[in-house]
Parts: C-alpha cells; structure tokens; sequence
C-alpha cells in the first residue's frame, strides 16, 4: 500500500520531505473548502497557515514538527487554528504519523475539529519530564545564549542544540522557545529568572 492509498473518515493529509502535499483526502477538502486538484505539489504550511492560540505562526518552512519527525521523533499533536478557503479560521488538533512509502518518508495528520480549547489549567497539569540535557539548554536559552554558545558551553554541537530546543518546545506544548523557557519556568523545571526555582 502506498500513502496515495490511504484514507480516513478525517480530514487526512500527507507531505514529502520537502513539505509538498502528497495526499489530501475528501474529508480535508471539505473541512478547508480546497479541493486536492488545488493543493496536491503545494507546500503544506502556504495551504493551512496554521497559527497557535495566541496567533504565532506555526507552520513555516523550517517546520518544527516535521523536523522532529524527520529525526524519527513523533511528537503529541498540536493544536492550531488553521485557514480555510473562504479566509475563515478554524480550530483543530492534529494526529502526527510517519510511514515509509517504498523507503521513501511520508509524514501524515489527522485533522479534527476542535470546538472548544481543552483546560491547561497549570495547577493542575502534571508537568512534561525533560532530560537533564534538555533542562541545561532550555536554561541557557534562557539567559540569552544563542544555539552556538550553549552548545560550546555543553560540548555539543550547534545542530544538537537546536534538536533539544525543538523537542523541549513540543514537549511543553510551546510555539517558540522562548515560550518554553517561560513556561518551564512557571512549572518549576528550570530556574526562574533569579536563579531561583519557583515555590
């Protein structure tokens, strides 16, 4: 079976290694309203334009989720508002999953709606387990350091920095870095900005 072959009740899509649309299925186009003949050879982040709650743009060429795919890693599936053909913006969560397609890597979601924001109340919420690894670099991120620095300071290549970031900020549910350190902080997993880890 190739990834052409593949279908699902949900909205399903499926992208290359480049990020071009290899599959989108009918439920896709009848939630984003574009049909495949639109999308199919289009980069995936130019047709959804998928944002974070707070509006920060999600997907982009340097796809973080794809490159935490692409090193074998799956992470949980976000939550975005992504765009639809009539300029509307709707609310959903992805399904994240990897397949090989005659040795060749196919990474597909499962697109489903999202009607109400599901409670991230922190006082409630049992903190993701971060490496030791990934606490030090999320906490020198912290203090300013760019990718170059942590990694001389760490002994690690700059590429390896960038991984532990890009894992840390799905792991914590982030956009961005600077969110995770943020929000790390709030959680008590690294030092706030005093040196102090919070009560």
């Amino acid at each position: 079976m190739t990834v052409h072959e593949l279908d699902s009740g949900d909205a399903l899509f499926g992208f290359d290694e480049k990020l071009l649309l290899v599959l989108w299925n009918a439920a896709a186009e009848q939630m984003t309203g574009y049909s495949a003949e639109e999308v199919l050879g289009r980069p995936c982040w130019e047709v959804l334009r998928g944002t974070d709650t707070e509006g920060t743009r999600v997907c982009r060429p340097a796809c973080g989720y794809a490159r935490l795919m692409k090193l074998g890693v799956t992470p949980s599936g976000p939550r975005l508002q992504i765009a639809t053909k009539d300029g509307a913006r709707r609310r959903v969560s992805l399904s994240l999953l990897t397949i090989r397609d005659d040795d060749e890597p196919r990474y597909l979601h499962l697109i489903r709606p999202e009607e109400a924001a599901p409670d991230r109340s922190e006082e409630t919420e049992r903190p993701p387990e971060l490496t030791e690894r990934q606490r030090h670099v999320l906490e020198l991120a912290g203090a300013g350091l760019k990718h170059g620095a942590i990694g001389d300071r760490l002994g690690i290549a700059e590429t390896t920095v960038r991984n532990h970031l890009a894992i840390v900020v799905f792991k914590l549910d982030c956009s961005t870095p600077a969110q995770a350190v943020e929000r790390a902080r709030r959680l008590g997993l690294i030092p706030g900005q005093d040196g102090q880890a919070p009560p």
